[in-house]
């Protein structure tokens, strides 16, 4: 219902702090319609301590890999050196203690 009515309003939310919400896969499947539909990128992602299964984690990075405005590039006075136009700032994203049986699994399946 949350990222419906952000979506909804049109609401750009830069950080995403939702940790210890017992969200789960379809809280991730609303999160990335919400994120698609943006047109900004987002700077942090909390989601540590809650039911988020491989399912939700990839359908998440997956949301990000594709989304045309990430990664975020850096503009002047936020940070960006001059004449560095191909900078890109890394997003930190939490995702630590959900229900990720193999991170191992996950992260060989997302580096093909």
């Amino acid at each position: 219902v949350l990222f419906k009515y952000l979506t909804k309003v049109k609401v750009v939310c830069r950080r995403i702090m939702l940790s210890g919400n017992n969200l789960g896969d379809r809280a991730i499947s609303a999160l990335c319609g919400y994120l698609w539909k943006s047109t900004e990128a987002v700077w942090e992602i909390s989601l540590g301590g809650n039911f988020i299964t491989e399912s939700g984690v990839g359908e998440l990075l997956s949301c990000l890999y594709c989304h045309q405005s990430h990664p975020r590039r850096p503009v002047l006075g936020e940070g960006a050196p001059p004449g560095l136009g191909q900078t890109v700032c890394p997003l930190p994203l939490d995702l630590r203690d959900n229900l990720v049986a193999s991170p191992l699994r996950l992260l060989s399946e997302i580096e093909r």
